[in-house]
């Protein structure tokens, strides 16, 4: 199941979506820490046993349970003696912990995204849907100045099932810091873009809750909504536990399941008892929005929004970023234009951080670029140009300014280096004029880079010529565009590329079949010949790098190239097969009463022959009879020039060779 976790501030508030029970109709009930949680099954039971409803009233004050009842079940209880001060005293919220009396400053919200929230509720919307209204309602409720942190969980999903990475799929979408309005307006459309897709790693992502309130070490609560348990072999109530303990969490860390089995239930009960929460069970889309509202009253009794910050100095906060991002090396100003990193005679930082999250002072209101430095790979510009007229603090949000290049393996040959440049710059088979934006020693890394257009280069481990893999990729901000790989792993997920098998007749031995562009030269013109990407053998990938048109030379150990495809194009990203029989035919020539020869000779019908050399522009050549002289189907002209150096003949006259057939000619 897939969950997405707000995190708001110091609190953390946790909303779990779970499997329907059809026999559970109980909402909104909290769970205290060593007390045991009072059922709606319990209520009916001890009615039915004649227990003094007194007693029952203290039952439900040690209990954690808020219940949102239905028509049915009031009129049920009520069939079984309940009195109104009872039914009121079930629907009515109790204190988190006694500890709750402190003002907490800090929330964290955790969302679950995972693929079980595609599922419809019994009002016959998506669970995801529900949630994503309710929650969004929530962050509006928040008073303004509270540090909130929100996070997911579930949001992305790896190769298959059992791909490792799903379980890792946990995301810090707003890093702990003071929500106002326009906070609030920036969280709302990131929720409304979410979409659910994954696994349900609850643990890890309190464990990633609990990591963004101890930043602050203040007052906090934490809610969790989702709709089943966890699913990737955590202990997410142990990890509840030593949030609580390790925190000051007074507010507790409050679950809410959402359409959920018993098993799931007492399940997300044990998280909220860990966490000194409550638990809130919700069946329909209206009891939902009920535990959410509930949640949401409390929180406002109990918040204390942090104190607005006033800055009398000139500085950026370069902040934690929402989007995972390779491990930072550190962060310099410079002076706008000036050298990084690697130029380290003339690199001169006028101020550096190691982390996140930290101020750097800007000492004049002159305009300055921000280095971002990772541990491996080259330093990219987080900003340019930038400028402070006022003295104040500006914060720096990565994923506003960053995008990510993930190249896949794919069909590809093992890399001695991979690499993004300027749109049209020099590729790595140019080394003097060779500047990468940024590179890779290996498949599968990711490249950062700032938002812009791009090329993609892949320079073979085995020497052979650079590929340009992509032309004018768009990388945006705050995305990874992926190079290769399954259309579901990314923006631009996928490849542009054509595969070309094995020939189902007998060509002569291949020496390389090359991508140029389209009416571009051929190997025959080396001073003009730019090929964008070829292969040495057949059943391997050529990898276009655009949609723009091509042709494809198929080019023998002896003889002369030919043109297989003639601009050809892919506009969407997959493999196109190319089978040479579709595309070649073969002509042999077998020499029978004619005279030796010094070349024979298919033209273009119409074209000169060897007899005009400055004219003479064949389609394929051989230099004795019985060579088998590969041609793309269609008409030609069939010339013989005597190796007497007699006058040239033309043999055949619009002589038709087929695709997959071999014309023999005696």
């Amino acid at each position: 199941m897939d969950t997405v976790r707000p995190l708001l501030g110091a609190a953390l508030l946790t909303v779990t979506f779970l499997a329907s029970d059809a026999r559970t109709q109980v909402a909104a009930q909290p769970s205290p820490p060593a007390t045991s949680a009072v059922t709606y099954d319990q209520v009916s039971q001890m009615l039915a046993l004649g227990i003094d409803e007194e007693a029952i009233f203290k039952r439900l004050a040690k209990s954690p349970t808020l219940f949102t009842l239905s028509a049915d079940q009031v009129a049920a209880l009520k069939k079984a003696g309940a009195s109104e001060k009872l039914l009121a005293a079930m629907q009515t919220a109790r204190p988190a912990s006694d500890a709750a009396a402190e003002l907490i400053t800090d929330v964290a919200i955790i969302l679950d995204c995972s693929g079980s929230m595609r599922e419809a509720t019994r009002d016959r919307q998506t669970k995801m849907a529900v949630a994503k209204q309710v929650i969004t309602e929530l962050v509006q409720r928040i008073p303004d100045g509270l540090n909130v942190t929100f996070i997911i969980y579930g949001h992305e999903v790896f190769g298959g099932a059992d791909d490792p990475r799903n379980c890792q799929a946990v995301k810090v979408v707003r890093p702990i810091s003071r929500l106002d309005a326009a906070g609030k307006s920036d969280l709302a459309a990131v929720i409304g873009r979410l979409q659910p897709t994954g696994a349900t790693p609850i643990a890890l992502s309190l464990k990633t809750a609990a990591a963004e309130l101890a930043k602050n070490d203040a007052f906090c609560g934490l809610v969790l909504v989702t709709d089943g348990k966890e699913t990737c072999k955590g202990d997410p109530a142990a990890e509840a536990a030593a949030l609580a303990q390790r925190l000051k969490c007074t507010f507790g860390v409050n679950v809410v399941g959402f359409d959920v089995n018993a098993e799931e239930r007492k399940s997300l009960e044990e998280i909220a008892t860990g966490g000194k929460g409550k638990y809130y069970n919700a069946q329909t889309a209206a009891e939902l929005e009920q535990a959410i509202g509930a949640i949401g009253k409390q929180l406002i009794d109990v918040a204390k929004p942090a104190p607005e910050v006033v800055s009398n100095r000139r500085a950026i906060r370069v902040v934690s970023p929402q989007m995972k991002l390779p491990p930072l090396k550190s962060l310099a100003l410079v002076k706008a234009g000036d050298f990084g990193p690697d130029t380290a005679s003339n690199y001169g930082p006028i101020a550096e951080g190691k982390k996140y999250d930290e101020e750097i002072r800007l000492p004049s209101t002159d305009a300055y670029d921000v280095l971002w430095i990772p541990e491996e790979g080259k330093y990219v510009r987080l900003a340019q140009k930038l400028a402070v007229k006022e003295r104040k603090l500006i914060d720096l949000k990565p994923e506003e300014h960053l995008g990510v290049v993930r190249v896949h393996s794919d069909g590809l040959p093992r890399p001695k280096v991979v690499a993004l440049t300027k749109v049209d710059a020099f590729g790595p088979d140019t080394p003097s004029n060779f500047e990468p934006i940024q590179f890779a020693a290996e498949f599968e890394k990711d490249m950062v880079v700032p938002a812009g257009t791009y090329d993609v280069w892949l320079k073979p481990a085995d020497g052979n010529r650079a590929q340009r893999l992509e032309q004018k990729l768009q990388v945006p901000a705050g995305q990874v565009v992926e190079v290769g790989g399954t259309a579901a792993e990314g923006a631009a997920a996928g490849r542009r590329a054509l595969k070309v098998h094995s020939p189902a007749i007998k060509l002569p031995p291949l020496k390389a079949i090359v991508v140029v562009k389209k009416a571009d030269f051929g190997p025959d013109v080396a001073s003009n010949y730019k090929p964008v990407t070829q292969i040495t053998s057949y059943d391997q990938e050529l990898r276009l790098p655009s949609a723009d048109e091509y042709d494809v030379l198929w080019i023998p150990q002896e003889g002369h190239y030919v043109r297989m495809l003639v601009g050809f194009s892919i506009k969407e990203r997959k493999v196109v097969d190319v089978k040479p029989e579709q595309h070649l035919g073969i002509v042999r020539v077998g020499g029978s009463g004619l005279s030796a020869p010094k070349v024979v000779a298919l033209t273009r019908v119409g074209d000169f022959g060897p007899d005009t050399p400055s004219n003479f522009r064949p389609v394929q050549v051989a230099a004795k009879y019985g060579v088998d002289m590969v041609v793309p189907g269609g008409k030609y002209d069939l010339w013989l020039k005597p190796a007497s150096g007699g006058k040239a003949e033309k043999l055949e006259e619009k002589l038709e060779v087929k695709s997959g057939e071999a014309l023999v000619l005696d």
